[in-house]
Formats: structure tokens, sequence, C-alpha cells
């Protein structure tokens, strides 16, 4: 994040910020309050389930570190391409030896995956085959926002003369633009992390430009690690239709994106949650075997199972029927299908290529062209992955063996295959002859895993009956248009009912595990009861809490700050700064979300996610579309190359004319100052305090402090204090000193009402003599003496009884037992020990792991939940300390 304080700030600036810093990190090591995004994020997204719980083997972290060597992504992918796409990493390596369900995911600027690792199987997101325009921007795992009404409903003769489509995608846009600079990934708005856990929000973008409609629609995320190779993902589309009145009709949650060459083999399920019977060969996305598999959810066992293909030397074939005078494809088919259900083999019969006398080239490095005859119309043009062989049917030989099919028949012309250059050109042609018949074999699979232990993927999306004219349906196929390593496996919310409108939002809850594919159905009907979905509708169905902007009249910045708790007020201030406009974290009536938005210098609080976007006509649906209607929001520049876009925040909701004096303010990521936003009572800490709190509790301590205070107590204290005050008391003590005092009393009017225990001695000043010095009104009670070395008055001795009158000076020698009841007042030096009794005055306990934006940075606090020892803080306070002095010394 970019977010920070005003420019221009010079070294001394920077070295200030840098014990800012320090003192923060100190104030944290404490307590944090909730973080504005923490509040939203928490408050918009269902709690998730209650069987997902904290398996302590969760690790995540913000900081980029490459992929690209492990991942083996196409060759354009860049760390720069990569760099700019990334936002987290979140981790589950807890399953000991077993590294089948462990996994590791890398999560975009739009919250979306663009990075699935299982330590077996390696990267299973797609490869990126397309171009560096679209990288992770369809071959991702994402969610899609669809308005039917609107999509190809308006004719675009400006590029293309497609109609203009309507799906608006979490990963980001297309940069298909005249001009674009650097890919546009959906900006970021919100993120935290913590536990087992990490949550997203992103301002999605129009997916085809360019594009006359505007975005309106908020994409929410949260990943939570269920242990034992288990992910939950719940997911929102939330609607703000600020400025238009965008409707989400049609949803992909997710569009899931998988490598074919390593999950190839799809196995649905029956609503009993039984298997039915996999299918080796995924068919091609839009085919008809495709569109004939897709299946309502609630006419499923709620999971679906994506594994590797362990194939056999079983032949494989594309085959064709005629049906209704229309030629239908299968791929794969077997012989099975040949025999007995109607389908006839279409072999690739060979043929030289043009003039020459070669059968087969190579197109480019590592995809090979054979001339190939298409005796028959039809749907010949797609794709097939997996290891295979070419055999010659005349020889029965094996011409050369392939990774997969690129084209079984591109324009009734030829075929092409993915050889990886491993295989001689010389040598093929002289095996093969005009006219011979290719077929296809699939070889055995190299990993070494058998059916019975082959990896699997189990996605869980639950089985939800039609409900209120609200559909959801599982359709799952491998990208048939190039030659991509591309399988879909998507949900769809459809139906006539569904229609999510201005401050709505449709949400799901699901889940991912790997693991053996033995396994995969008990852990299919494990988790299918824990899945839900929901659509929330403005404004009954919302239940959030209070947020705060602040800033003075002079000031160039402001701050936010989230109520810990729903239902509490808000403090009227933080640190020098009032409150200016009163929020809430979810939709609510007369109110708009509202963003925080950077562009260089220039600032916006407000509404309008396009703002900085350069100037459009809005399109009114009946003239015809011109360059001036199009929305370009990539095209901001921000910086001095096209690539430095704006950032963004997201404050909550707000009434928009209430918020009208930050409207061009800088916001402030540092947090408001603990001390200053006490409101209401807190339940009991379990943990002190490290820092002292500037407002006087109105509920005593039953626990004495450890350091003297600085001012004198204005009650009286029924238990010496442990260590001697630097000023007398101003009412006297109920309980006598347990040393004697350096000094005799002053006071000639109000001698001690309860004498000194020691009897004996002549006034010559020996060391059995109570006092060196008179007292200067007389005792009624005789002294007792209780040891034999007093030197100076009462610096050695107690009197038996506590006395009425109070020390005028204090006394030099601490308190040998603690307070036996507890200090009206606080002290204003930190305690060690922690209260028994709660604290009328809120604070901020900490989390056992906490992350938030300071500045340009996520801070991640890690706290433990007890204290073992009063010792504990002391480092702390030192390191503190000693930080801030360096930073002072540096500066001065």
């Amino acid at each position: 994040m970019a977010f920070r304080r005003p420019h221009g700030i010079g070294i001394a600036g920077r070295l200030i910020l840098l014990l800012r810093s320090v003192l923060f990190l100190c104030i944290i090591g404490k307590s944090i309050e909730m973080s504005v995004e923490e509040a939203i994020l928490t408050d918009m997204l269902d709690e998730g389930s209650t069987s997902c719980v904290d398996t302590g083997e969760t690790s995540w972290n913000t900081t980029y570190s490459s992929s690209i060597a492990t991942s083996n992504w196409s060759s354009y992918i860049t760390e720069a391409i990569e760099s700019s796409n990334f936002q987290a990493m979140m981790e589950h390596n807890g399953n000991g030896e077993d590294k089948s369900k462990n996994w590791k995911i890398r999560i975009g600027k739009g919250g979306n995956i663009y990075s699935h690792v299982n330590e077996v199987l390696g990267e299973l997101i797609p490869p990126q085959e397309r171009d560096d325009q679209d990288a992770w921007i369809d071959e991702t795992t994402m969610m899609v926002s669809v308005d039917i009404a609107l999509n190809f409903a308006v004719p675009n003769k400006m590029s293309g003369g497609k109609n203009f489509q309507h799906y608006v995608h979490q990963a980001g846009a297309y940069n298909r633009d005249v001009g674009l600079p650097p890919i546009f990934y959906s900006p970021n708005i919100a993120m935290h992390c913590a536990d087992h856990s990490c949550a997203f929000a992103s301002w999605g973008q129009h997916a085809h430009v360019p594009t006359i409609f505007e975005s309106d629609i908020l994409y929410f995320t949260r990943f939570r690690n269920c242990g034992d190779g288990v992910m939950e993902i719940t997911q929102g589309h939330y609607n703000t239709a600020y400025k238009v009145n965008d409707r989400i009709k049609f949803t992909n949650t997710p569009w899931g994106a998988f490598r074919a060459s390593k999950l190839g083999t799809s196995q649905r399920t029956n609503p009993d949650g039984s298997f039915q019977e996999a299918i080796p060969e995924i068919p091609k996305w839009g085919t008809d075997a495709e569109r004939e598999s897709i299946t309502n959810t609630d006419q499923s066992g709620g999971f679906h199972v994506l594994s590797e293909t362990i194939p056999t030397d079983a032949e494989i074939f594309m085959c064709i029927k005629l049906v209704n005078g229309v030629y239908l494809q299968r791929d794969p088919c077997t012989q099975d299908d040949i025999d007995n259900d109607g389908w006839e083999r279409f072999d690739m019969i060979v043929r030289n290529i043009g003039t020459s006398s070669k059968r087969c080239l190579y197109l480019t490095s590592g995809v090979l062209k054979c001339g190939t005859t298409d005796l028959k119309p039809g749907k010949n043009q797609g794709a097939s992955y997996g290891p295979i062989s070419i055999k010659n049917n005349r020889t029965n030989e094996i011409v050369f063996s392939a990774t997969g099919v690129r084209h079984w028949f591109y324009g009734g012309t030829y075929s092409s295959f993915f050889t990886g250059a491993t295989e001689d050109e010389t040598t093929i042609n002289n095996n093969i002859l005009e006219g011979d018949a290719l077929i296809v074999v699939r070889q055995k699979h190299g990993s070494g895993r058998t059916e019975e232990n082959k990896m699997a993927l189990t996605f869980v999306h639950g089985k939800y009956p039609a409900e209120n004219g609200v559909s959801h349906r599982l359709r799952v196929g491998v990208a048939a248009d190039t030659d991509r390593d591309f399988i879909i496996l998507t949900i769809n919310a459809r139906g006539a009912g569904l229609s999510v409108g201005k401050h709505e939002m449709y949400w799901n809850r699901e889940f991912y595990a790997f693991g053996r594919h033995a396994d995969a159905k008990d852990v299919g009907n494990t988790w299918v009861d824990s899945t839900a979905w929901g659509w929330k509708k403005y404004p009954s169905e919302w239940n959030g809490r209070k947020i705060g902007l602040y800033t003075s009249a002079s000031g160039s910045t402001f701050r936010a700050y989230a109520s810990e708790r729903k239902g509490d007020t808000l403090p009227e201030t933080c640190d020098d700064q009032a409150l200016q406009c009163e929020g809430m974290s979810t939709p609510t009536a007369g109110y708009e979300a509202f963003f925080t938005i950077e562009c260089g210098k220039q600032f916006y609080v407000g509404p309008d996610q396009h703002h900085f976007t350069p100037s459009y006509t809005q399109y009114d649906m009946s003239e015809p579309v011109t360059e001036t209607n199009f929305v370009r929001p990539y095209n901001v520049s921000c910086g001095k190359s096209p690539g430095e876009r704006a950032q963004f925040r997201f404050l909550g909701f707000f009434n928009e004319t209430s918020c009208l004096s930050l409207a061009n303010k800088e916001y402030d990521s540092f947090p408001c100052p603990i001390e200053s936003l006490s409101m209401s009572p807190s339940e009991s800490s379990s943990m002190p305090s490290l820092i002292p709190t500037s407002i006087p509790l109105s509920a005593p301590s039953s626990m004495p402090s450890q350091g003297p205070s600085s001012l004198p107590s204005s009650e009286t204290s029924f238990t010496p204090s442990s260590d001697q005050s630097s000023m007398p008391s101003t009412d006297q003590s109920s309980v006598p000193s347990t040393e004697f005092s350096s000094l005799p009393s002053s006071s000639s009017d109000r001698p001690s009402e309860f004498p000194s225990t020691f009897l004996g001695g002549s006034s010559g000043g020996s060391k059995d003599d109570p006092s060196r010095l008179p007292s200067e009104s007389p005792t009624t009670v005789p002294f007792v003496s209780l040891r034999d070395d007093a030197i100076n008055p009462s610096n050695g001795y107690r009197s038996d009884s506590l006395t009425s009158i109070p020390l005028a000076k204090p006394s030099e020698y601490p308190s040998k037992e603690p307070s036996q009841s507890p200090t009206p007042n606080p002290s204003v030096i930190s305690s060690e020990y922690p209260s028994d009794s709660p604290s009328k005055f809120s604070s901020n306990a900490p989390t056992n792991k906490q992350q938030i934006l300071f500045d340009n940075n996520l801070v991640t606090v890690q706290t433990s939940s007890t204290v073992n020892s009063s010792k504990s803080f002391t480092p702390l306070i030192w390191a503190c300390t000693s930080a801030a002095l360096l930073v002072t010394n540096l500066i001065f």
C-alpha cells in the first residue's frame, strides 16, 4: 500500500517516522484495536464453519518471493509480472511425512488464487498459455459476476464489431485496449490475515475492454486452513450500484482453474454421496459432451473430485456420430463406445503437407504438425492432454510420442501435437505414408502411482435445491479454443430469481481438500454439510459496527477507527483529531460504500471509485457508442510511468454529504492512540497493560504497583506500598510502616495515636534509643524495642499499631508487604501484575497474531495469550526504550 504521511518530509522527517514506527511497535506489543479493514472483512463475510478450527499449522506472509522456478509458468512470465499481481501467500504444512495434504496458495491483487501448489502434485493453476496480456486474468481461480440483461446487449462497432460483454472479473481486465499500460489487476481495497485465515476485498473489473460499463462490484474472499489438507473458502459478490443500476444475475463462484495434465480425471457424485463412473478424459468446454454433463448441485452428492489420470494401454480416439443430421463429437472415445453406442472412430488419415514431400513438420519448437484429411464434417477442432503415443494403424508401430493433442483437426487440413521437440522430424516422415491412419494410444502415467494411491483434489461445493428462482449448477470442462492446459471447474448461481441489486451480496462457502483418491469420498461427505450460500439483502441482514473518520480543521490527513464491539460508541477524538463523520462496517440505510484513493499527490475520499478515471460520457443505452463512452480506469497515470496507478482503501459505509470535509485529505493509516479511545467497559483482561493508562480507573486494583507513584494517592491505602513514595501522603496511614522513619513527625498538634514498640534506654543516644531527635509532641504510650540497631528516628522500628497521621516526608525504606486492599486511583507507571477485576475503561486485548497496515507496510504482531512471569515484558520495554533513544540520537 502507498498510503503514508505527507510528502516532502526529508531525512529528519523520515527518522521521525522511524521513531514513530518504533513507538508504534512498542504499543502494539501490548495490544491493538481492531483495524478498519479487519472490522469490514469480519462483518461483511459469513463467520465460517464451526468445523474449521485452527490446528496451528498455518503460515502466511505478504512478502513477495518468486514462484517461477517451481511452477513452470509459460516462458513470458517474469518476476515483474508476478510481483505486480502478488498480494499474499498462505500455506498448510502440518501432516508430517504425508505430503499429499500439504498446500500453498498465492493470492493476487483481486483476492483470487493465482498459484495453487500441492506438495506432491506441484503447481495446479494453468501455466498461462495465452500471452502476456492475460497472465492470471482467465486461467486463475476467481469469482465472476454477469448482468445477463446487459451482456451482449449493446452493439460494438468500435472494436471488432462484437457486442459489448458484461463479465466482471475478480482477477482483472484483459489488456487488449489500444495503448493499454501493464496488466490491470483488480485493485485490492482491504486485507487482514490472522491465525489460520486471510481475508481480502477488491474492486472487480470488466474483463473485456474497452467497455462502456462501469463496475460497481466489490469482491470479498476469506481463506481458512481447516487442517488435514482442507481449505475453506468464503466468497461474496457485493453490488455498490453507486452510478448505475447493474444487477448480478449470474455468477461463477468460483471459476476454478486447474492443469489438465495434473488432474485429468473427473468424477461426479450421486445424491447419496457415492461416486459415479470416473471420466479419464474431461470433455472440452462448450462441446455437446460437456454440456450434456452439466449437473444441478441438488442432483449431486455436493462434491466433485479431480484426480490423476492413471491410463492403461487402451486406445482412445476422437469419435463422431450423426444425430438428426448433425455430427456430434466425443473425445475421448473408447472401443466400448464404438461397439455399443454407435460412435465411429475418426482416424487421422495422413497426407502430404501442401506441395512438400513431408507428412509432418515442426510449426514451432515442440509443436509437430501433420497433414491429415477431414473425411466428414463436424466439430473437429480441440485439444487433449496427457502422455500419448501416435501409432500407425498400417504397421501397428509407434511413430512418435507426445504430451498431448493440440488440434485433432484444424480447418480440416492438419493435426498437431505437443512433442517437446524430442522427436526427429526425418524419422517420423520415414515411418508414415500418405493414406496411413494415425490413432492415439494412452501411455502409462509417469508418476509411479496407481489407481489405489493416486492423488486427488476434492471440491466440496454443496448441494443446494432450487430456491425462490435461484439454482446452482456444476460445470467441468477443458479449454478447447487453444493449446491451454486448463480445466474449468465452476459453480454457477443462476435463475430468474437471482438479481443482486444495490447494497446486496450473493455469497457462498466451499472447500478444497487435497489427499489420496481413496479418501476423497469420505472427505467430501464429511464436509458437505458445512457448505452454505446466501443472499444478503439490504438492509435487514447486515449487522455491523461503527467506524469513525477523524481530522483537524488545519490538518491535511485523516485517520479511521473501528469500534471493537458492535454497539460501542465512538470516541470524540483520535489523538489530536476530532470525529468528523460516523459510518458503519456494513451497508446501512442512506450510506454509500466509501473509499480513500491516492493518485500521486492527489487524494479523494468518497463513494466514486472512478474519481480519477479519465473523463467519459456515461452510455445511456440509446445512442450509438462512441469513443467518449469508453470507461478506462486502467489508463490513470499517478506517477512518472504509465503503470503507476491509483491506490485504494475501503473505509466502510458513510453518508455521502456528512464527510465532505475529508474529500481531498490523505489517509494516515497510523492507528489512533489506544489510551484516548476508552469509552465503555471491557471484559476482564487476562494480561496486564505494558504501558500506563492516562485515564484513572474508577475501580481499585487488587494488586500493588511495582514502581512508585509520581503523585500522592488521594485516598488512604490499607496496605503499605512495596516501594517508598517520593511525596508525602496527604492522609494518615491506617497501618503502621514496617520500617522506622528517618525523620521525626513534624506535627505538634497531631501526635501519633499508636506507640512505638521500643521501651527502654536513656536519652543519651545509645543504639537502644528509639530516636536521636525528639518528637515535637509527646507520645502517650512508651516505645517498645523490636531490635537494637536504631541509629535514626524510627529507622529500623515500627509501631505495633497504625498511625493516624501521615508522614511529612516519604520513608526511605520500602514496605515489605503489598497493599492488602486496592487503591482507588491508578498508578501512573505500568504494573507488571494483572488486575484481578475488570477495568471500567476499555482496553484492546491482543490476539495471538495480528496484522495491520502501517504506512507502507503490513505489520505482523505475535503475542502470547498468557503471562508466565512478571518479568516477561521487561525485554520489550527495554528494547522499545533503547530503540527510541537510538532513533532520537540519530535525529538530534
